[in-house]
């Protein structure tokens, strides 16, 4: 938990310096995520993944599908992950974006959908674990 904290903080400081290393970030991310898969070691690549979609969080909706494109067709848990993440954590306009984009590309994801999607009127899963 730790470790998400200080990545929120420095992609703040980062989207306040200028786009440059946000970019540097989250390439990086990705090419260790895609490595990590590559060796066998999926433990680390689904950490590595759950990161990237952090940083992701308030990125407009094509940066976002360019950091992802090339690590969904790896594993079907990062779909799953990466259609949670969307679901319960991303901007209603991006999400809806992301949504149909990755439903269309990977139509196992929509389970993920459902079961990270809060009904209509109750809280998101980020807020009920708070309260």
């Amino acid at each position: 938990q730790l470790l998400c904290l200080a990545l929120g903080r420095f992609m703040e400081l980062a989207e306040s310096e200028g786009g440059q290393q946000v970019t540097m970030l989250l390439q990086e991310l990705q090419r260790r995520c895609q490595s990590a898969q590559q060796s066998g070691d999926d433990k680390k690549a689904t950490l590595l993944f759950q990161l990237l979609c952090l940083a992701l969080q308030k990125q407009p909706a094509a940066t976002v599908q360019a950091a992802v494109a090339e690590l969904l067709p790896l594993q079907q848990p990062f779909r799953q992950l990466f259609a949670a993440h969307v679901a319960s954590s991303f901007p209603e306009a991006a999400r809806q974006q992301l949504a149909a984009w990755l439903l269309r590309r990977f139509p196992d994801a929509a389970r993920a959908f459902h079961e990270s999607t809060p009904a209509i009127g109750e809280p998101q899963p980020v807020l009920r674990a708070a309260m």
